[in-house]
């Protein structure tokens, strides 16, 4: 290095920058605010200049060598390019490295040393030279990047969320990045959550003080049980998977053998520090738990990476691996499984492993949640018989009359009531934690019995944490606790979680606002709820005169708190006497109502939100019951054509299959009859007359003479029907029937895309996937296709998805539909993806 610097001017010399300069250079404002919080913690080192060459060196993981070259004699300051030894460089324009580089030198352009050469490693124009990178004491990293997370914490604590800087998130996210590189795991994962939450606040989004302070705390518990670790204490095994991160080699995991697994469900998501998961979710049918088989990457990497496979539909037999110390589900390393088939006997197998009730699932979240670095949910199956449809919310319900309540959004009923339709429930699998005070089952797969045998349905929705449909309840009631005690959930329990939501509120305010005055009714609160070392520790939290002091005792409080709620964690009591079975959905019970309501009147209510999905659907039944068969079957209009009607139109077919099939065959034949007028049916009505041919055809009573000819008119459909479509799903109608038929897809490319629809590496694969199978008419894969629409990361699958359900002609998303377009402004793709498939619909 040569001697003091000197400003860099002449055409040899790095052109100085201005904010606008760094901002074309690095037009990456994410990424920008990272290396500005790289710079500002003083991970970047031996600043030098040679020529129009800046260098560094960047402390993470390892010391990566980071630089920054100027275009030879270019005015524009803005030719440049970064280089990084780190393998973020390899896929963007700039690194967080080299931007944190370039940051420096807009700020300071004389704390660069000028040197006669270039840094030894830097490499030259000529020739490029790969440096190994050196190691850097892995410990004192961890060390800087607790200290950094307390020091965050801390200022937040004290300053509150709402008085923020406009950068703060920004800067948050990208401490939270760094993290990852320390080896921080969790600090890392909970402080971009943290990043995210505060983005939304400011950005006029809803606030989430509840969510906000349990991030905090978590992050100031994390940060303590890490600094007794990095001082000598010993963590277990599952901690350090959990709150660090390591690569566990094989002689390091457990092995295991003799499992039976069946895949639940097959999730795909992206994390907020760019990596891609992909994980089958299976359950043992022997009864030893759940598992999870998980394919983690980076971003650039999962695009040229084949995905893992999905195992719909198969059992893993005998299945051999090893398992890594992790929360449940266990994470599972397989050996090469032997994969048959999913039949009955595997189904019967894992009803009879189920949970038997509501309350033993519920002491097993209490005993999962004595761990506070153990994930908010637990994984469960619980043998349930009975789903309860009211005051807005869906409730399962076991042989004992014990309820627990299912997620407040539209997409739980939508794929619950596709997956119940003329099926009876069994088994309900999924995640159980806690909404609020309100125990809560986040399904992912049913088990049911559909009249042919015991069947696996998914049912899982994509980024479902936190979502809630139901408005805010009279005098600012939050969305748990107005259904909490709609539900019936114990006072106690209520009044706890009231509280800690209170407390939430404090510490999103800041601490300065925790003073003797205002916690004085929570203090008496916490008193008639005997909790009184809670209440002291509060008061006298309170009463220091140091803010800051009180952080540790007013997360502790909370913590304390959550604990207190697990336990008083119960399940309310159904009234069976006072409910009915809602039509076409056996295991699905409403309220009793003598109600009678026209079609467009029970469509009104629903519209404005007083009906629910299987309330209307009780009272389509009220009204379809008023109407004779040989309304519905000899005067078509509108009801044929009306997607929600279908499944009554079908039970009219059985009393009269005659009359049924003459009506049938008329939409078949291309014309339908509106008054005097002929008109061209609606595609809707020509799905409906599938479905009463195929509910003729199937019948094994004393009309053979209707069955034959409902059969025969499926012959006549797959040879001259002019809509390809309508061609391939009579044929598969035949197929289910059990007549002899030559599908023009085969079954082995026919199984190769309903895997790939739901397990396909790139979103594109999968659309693909959807698409295709639409072209087959294959109605088979509707259930995949129906989770693919409510469970794909991607909008783009979705909408693929959900056109493919219009044009396989799937009516019972009818009512699915037309709620999206009703929701457009919230929910824009959403909408114009329902359009589209009403349209199909016809």
């Amino acid at each position: 290095m040569a001697g003091p610097p000197t400003p860099p001017t002449g055409d040899d010399a790095p052109p100085r920058l201005t904010v606008a300069d760094l901002r074309m250079l690095v037009s990456d404002g994410a990424e920008l605010a990272k290396g500005a919080a790289l710079l500002d913690a003083g991970d970047l080192s031996h600043l030098a200049r040679h020529g129009r060459k800046l260098f560094a060196e960047a402390r993470g993981s390892t010391t990566y060598k980071t630089q920054i070259v100027f275009d030879a004699g270019a005015v524009d300051p803005t030719r440049a390019r970064g280089r990084c030894s780190c393998m973020a460089a390899r896929s963007r324009p700039y690194c967080k490295h080299a931007a944190a580089l370039m940051v420096a030198w807009q700020r300071n352009p004389d704390a660069f040393a000028v040197a006669e050469a270039p840094p030894p490693g830097a490499g030259g124009d000529d020739k490029k030279k790969k440096v190994k990178a050196g190691k850097v004491d892995q410990a004192e990293l961890m060390r800087r990047g607790v200290d950094q997370v307390l020091t965050v914490v801390r200022e937040l604590a004290l300053t509150g969320a709402a008085s923020l800087a406009a950068d703060r998130a920004d800067q948050v996210r990208a401490l939270g990045e760094n993290l990852r590189e320390h080896k921080l795991r969790r600090l890392s994962a909970k402080t971009i959550g943290l990043a995210d939450l505060l983005a939304t606040s400011r950005g006029g989004g809803a606030v989430d003080e509840l969510g906000y302070a349990e991030l905090l705390g978590d992050l100031l518990l994390t940060a303590r049980k890490l600094e007794r670790h990095l001082g000598g204490e010993a963590l277990e095994d599952r901690h350090v998977e959990e709150l660090i991160g390591k690569t566990w080699g094989k002689k390091d995991r457990t092995p295991v053998a003799g499992l039976d697994l069946v895949e639940v469900a097959y999730l795909h998501r992206e994390t907020a520090d760019d990596f891609i998961i992909r994980e089958s979710r299976l359950v043992d049918l022997a009864g030893t738990g759940h598992y999870a088989e998980k394919q983690i990457l980076p971003r650039f990497l999962a695009r040229r990476t084949p995905a893992k496979r999905s195992y719909a539909g198969k059992v893993l037999r005998g299945a051999s691996g090893s398992l890594y110390p992790s929360y449940p589900p266990r994470r599972l390393d397989l050996d090469a499984p032997s994969v048959v088939d999913l039949g009955p006997a595997d189904l019967t197998r894992l009803v009879d492993g189920a949970l038997p009730s509501v309350g033993a699932a519920l002491a097993l979240l209490q005993e999962h949640r004595r761990d506070v670095f153990a994930p908010d949910t637990v994984p469960v199956a619980i043998a349930c018989a009975m789903v309860v449809a009211e005051r807005g919310r869906l409730q399962l319900v076991d042989d004992h009359d014990a309820a627990i309540a299912l997620p407040g959004d539209h997409r739980v009923t939508d794929r619950l009531a596709t997956a119940l339709t003329a099926a009876a429930l069994r088994v309900v699998i999924g995640d159980l934690g806690f909404d609020g005070a309100l125990p809560t089952l986040t399904p992912m797969a049913v088990v049911v019995d559909g009249g042919r045998g015991l069947q696996l349905r998914p049912i899982s929705v994509a980024d479902l944490a936190g979502k809630t449909d139901a408005a805010e309840a009279p005098g600012g009631a939050t969305h748990w606790a107005a259904a909490a005690r709609a539900l019936g959930l114990s006072a106690a329990a209520i009044a706890l979680g009231e509280l800690r939501e209170e407390l939430a509120g404090l510490l999103y305010a800041g601490l300065p606002s925790v003073t003797p005055r205002r916690v004085e009714a929570m203090v008496a609160r916490l008193r008639e709820l005997g909790l009184g070392k809670q209440a002291d520790l509060l008061a006298s939290a309170a009463a220091r005169t140091d803010a800051g002091e009180r952080l540790e005792d007013v997360v502790k409080l909370h913590q304390v708190l959550a604990i207190a709620l697990t336990r008083l964690a119960s399940a309310p009591a159904i009234d069976r006497a006072a409910l009915v079975a809602s039509a076409m959905y056996t295991s699905v019970y409403v309220r009793a109502s003598d109600e009678v309501l026209a079609p467009a009147l029970i469509a009104a209510r629903v519209a404005r939100g007083e009906l629910g999905r299987f309330e209307a659907a009780a009272r389509y039944a009220r009204y379809y019951d008023t109407v004779p068969a040989d309304a519905l079957l000899g005067h078509p209009y509108p009801t044929w054509a009306d997607g929600s009607a279908t499944p009554y139109v079908v039970l009219a077919a059985r009393s009269a299959p005659a009359q049924a099939l003459a009506t049938a065959r008329q939409f078949l034949s291309g014309a339908g009859r509106l008054g005097a007028r002929k008109v061209a049916p609606p595609r809707m009505a020509v799905l409906t007359a599938l479905r009463v041919l195929e509910q003729i055809g199937d019948r094994t009573g004393a009309d053979g003479e209707a069955r034959s000819a409902a059969r025969a008119l499926l012959a006549d459909l797959v040879a001259g029907y002019p809509d390809a479509t309508v061609r391939a799903l009579a044929l598969h109608t035949q197929r289910r029937l059990g007549e002899p038929v030559l599908l023009p897809t085969s079954t082995a490319q026919l199984g190769a895309l309903r895997v790939a629809v739901l397990a396909g590496a790139t979103r594109d694969e999968r659309a693909a996937a959807a698409e295709r199978l639409a072209d087959a008419g294959d109605v088979e894969a509707i259930p995949l296709l129906r989770a693919a629409h409510a469970g794909d990361v991607t909008t783009e699958v979705r909408d693929a998805a959900g056109r493919a359900l219009g044009r396989l002609g799937d009516g019972d998303m009818v009512d699915s539909f037309v709620a999206a377009l009703a929701r457009r402004r919230d929910d824009h793709a959403a909408a114009r993806t329902a359009a589209h498939a009403l349209g199909q619909l016809g």
